[in-house]
């Protein structure tokens, strides 16, 4: 019986070394361990010394590679006749001779029990390369959640930093607007910085050139005759309602509507005129031009406003006369409400005098009653039921007339006027209050501490001289005549 030659050779996909015999070289075998197809090739050199399996694992006994039953058969010797020898796959045994006409019982038996270890151990074998694949892939798995998960962190990350990045953005071009807003809101500033200078400077130069044309001498008219658009006469007097004259042997009101420009400059230059609109209060008490005074400043600022010559002339008589009837208003109303006080003061004193008269008069009443009587009229029972004399009885009606009717007369009228004072004080204040709400809607605002201040005099002089002087020539301010050419109209008509 012939012997086949068997060799190794390691699996390329497991590393696990497997036996066939040498005629099979070349030929698609399956793995026993991986289930893979691989092709037999021969012996490399140092092939038997490597170790391909993985370490983790310990690697069986090599073996077998059952063959198909065609790469089994040998070939037959030259010559000699044909005989099949089948081989099974697996560990090389001996081999007893087969007798002419088939193999003995022991023969059967060794071979189905090879048979059978075969199977088994390639059932064990294919368990273990699925266990082997089983544990590949749970590591593939592995490895890819391990990827996922890196790459969710990575993503969570980018999000993270791209979201910073976002944030970084939005704080930048928010800081840019706020720096932006501040610039802007900076130069608005400074603009209206230098606008207020600029006016301040411009108010200055109007103040400076006012003062130095109030300065000059006022070239007023002669007299207070005048000849106006509407009538001519004698100006008589101003008030808040507008002017007095004395025209055609009787005095006539004319509103300050039917004025003109010239007729406001006309009566402005009158010595009545000027006088009206330069001084407020007693002329003893007027003090110097204070440019300090608050409510002269006020004046002077309505003055400056006023966009024509007619208007601002107006507008200072009519403050100036409701400032003039504010002022006699705070007397009165001062007035009143001390009147009022003293009345009510007074309407108490005569009471309580009355109360103590009356008392007086009862207890001098009582001590004139007999003991007995006494003692029956603190307990309560009248003197006329006691057994008194006529005396008796007379002091106790003297007590009842006292008890039931003090002498009230003077209390109830002194209480009476302090009721009329008081009423009338409310009426006052009503119209303080009415002269205040009239003063502010002309610009014109008095302090507003909780009482009614007085409005002091006030001297006006230097806006009314500089609006006259600056209607005159350079010529006329320097020579500084008596009279305005304009005059010598009026003159004229008041020696006809």
């Amino acid at each position: 019986m012939n012997e086949t030659n068997y060799i190794k050779c390691p699996c390329l996909h497991c590393g696990q070394q497997i036996e066939f015999p040498a005629s099979a070289i070349g030929d698609t075998v399956q793995c026993a361990y991986c289930s893979k197809q691989i092709v037999l090739q021969g012996p490399v050199a140092g092939a038997t010394d490597r170790k391909l399996v993985p370490v983790s694992l310990k690697s069986p006994s090599p073996i077998r590679v059952s063959l198909p039953v065609h790469l089994a058969r040998p070939a037959a010797s030259v010559g000699g006749p044909y005989k099949r020898d089948f081989k099974v796959a697996g560990s090389r045994v001996a081999k007893p001779g087969l007798g002419v006409g088939g193999a003995s019982g022991a023969k059967r038996q060794t071979t189905l029990a090879i048979v059978s270890v075969a199977v088994l151990l390639g059932a064990i074998l294919s368990i273990y390369g699925i266990h082997i694949h089983e544990q590949k892939r749970a590591r593939e798995q592995e490895a890819a959640r391990s990827k996922a998960e890196q790459t969710r962190l990575a993503m969570e990350e980018a999000a993270k930093r791209s979201a910073a990045e976002a944030e970084q953005e939005r704080a930048r071009v928010a800081m840019e607007e706020e720096n932006e807003a501040k610039r802007v809101a900076q130069a608005e500033e400074n603009e209206r910085a230098q606008l207020a200078q600029a006016q301040e400077q411009k108010r200055l130069a109007e103040l400076e050139q006012e003062r130095i044309l109030s300065q000059l001498p006022v070239a007023l008219a002669s007299n207070n005759f005048v000849e106006l658009s509407f009538s001519k006469g004698e100006l008589l007097d101003f008030d808040s309602e507008g002017i007095h004259l004395y025209t055609e042997d009787r005095p006539v009101r004319f509103p300050w509507a039917m004025l003109t420009e010239d007729d406001a400059n006309i009566l402005l230059r009158t010595p009545k005129g000027f006088e009206a609109t330069t001084a407020f209060g007693s002329k003893a008490n007027l003090p110097a031009d204070d440019d300090a005074s608050d409510l002269r400043q006020q004046m002077r600022k309505i003055w400056r406003q006023g966009s024509t010559l007619k208007e601002r002339f107006t507008t200072r008589m009519e403050i100036l006369g409701i400032c003039d009837e504010y002022n006699r208003a705070r007397a009165r109303y001062i007035t009143a409400s001390a009147n009022s006080l003293a009345y009510d003061a007074a309407a108490r004193k005569a009471k309580d005098q009355a109360d103590q008269a009356a008392a007086q008069q009862r207890a001098g009443s009582f001590y004139a009653l007999s003991p007995s009587a006494r003692q029956s009229y603190l307990g309560g029972v009248s003197p006329f039921d006691s057994t008194s004399s006529l005396l008796q009885n007379l002091a106790a009606n003297q007590i009842m007339s006292a008890s039931s009717k003090p002498d009230y007369n003077k209390a109830n009228l002194d209480s009476q006027a302090a009721s009329a004072q008081a009423a009338g004080a409310v009426t006052v204040e009503n119209a303080l209050d009415g002269y205040v709400g009239r003063l502010a809607g002309l610009g014109f605002n008095l302090p507003n501490n909780g009482e009614y201040p007085i409005i002091p005099p006030m001297n006006l002089r230097r806006e009314i001289a500089a609006e006259l002087n600056a209607n005159l020539l350079p010529s006329a301010l320097t020579s500084a005549p008596s009279a305005p050419a304009n005059t010598a109209k009026l003159d004229l008509e008041k020696s006809k």
